[in-house]
């Protein structure tokens, strides 16, 4: 790539996989996530200070009167395998909420939402609550969608999710080996005789 302009980037700087869980990423907006669904009377907004413990955060909010919508902050095309299972978690928060607060998972192949799961934490007003479930993904399954839930009105705010896959072995492994040394001594010049075809 060095000196050729037209060269395209490197695959390893293209996005793969569930990313950006914590809404800590980003400059505008969070990083991987995308509103949906959202309006003058469904309003998503990325609070600087609105996630756990001070963190930042996604927010959702409708005022009471408000058609419910499933707007949501969501997160498409995480890839997923045939037959291997894995677990979604999510913190939610809630203030005077009517209907559902929660997270969300689509899971999509040649048919959308092979797998529809809504995980609800309830309504009212409530402190940070974690939710989760688990699926194994259908044989023709491709990608899942990952988004937040608040159907109703009300007020609620969304932080540190998380998609794994279960019994998946670390992608990684390091191990400390014995300390190794090298000695580095100059030899003499004239001590080196290089093969007669050395300079040709």
């Amino acid at each position: 790539y060095a000196g050729n302009p037209e060269a395209w980037g490197v695959p390893d700087f293209l996005p793969g996989g569930f990313a950006n869980g914590g809404f800590e990423a980003g400059d505008a907006s969070p990083e991987g996530w995308e509103p949906a669904q959202n309006d003058d009377q469904h309003r998503l907004t990325w609070e600087p200070s609105g996630g756990r413990d001070g963190s930042r955060g996604a927010k959702a909010e409708v005022p009471a009167g408000a058609p419910a919508t499933w707007v949501q902050w969501r997160q498409d095309g995480i890839p997923v395998v045939p037959g291997h299972t894995y677990e979604v978690r999510g913190w939610v928060r809630a203030e005077d909420v009517a209907g559902s607060a929660g997270w969300y998972v689509h899971v999509n192949g040649e048919q959308p939402q092979l797998i529809n799961q809504t995980l609800s934490a309830g309504q009212g007003t409530f402190e940070w609550k974690q939710i989760a479930t688990s699926f194994t993904a259908p044989p023709d399954a491709r990608t899942a969608t990952l988004g937040t839930v608040l159907h109703g009105s009300g007020r609620a705010w969304f932080d540190d999710a998380e998609f794994v896959e279960v019994g998946a072995p670390a992608a990684l492994q390091a191990s400390v080996g014995a300390i190794e040394r090298l000695d580095l001594r100059i030899q003499d010049l004239d001590r080196i005789k290089p093969e007669p075809d050395f300079l040709n």
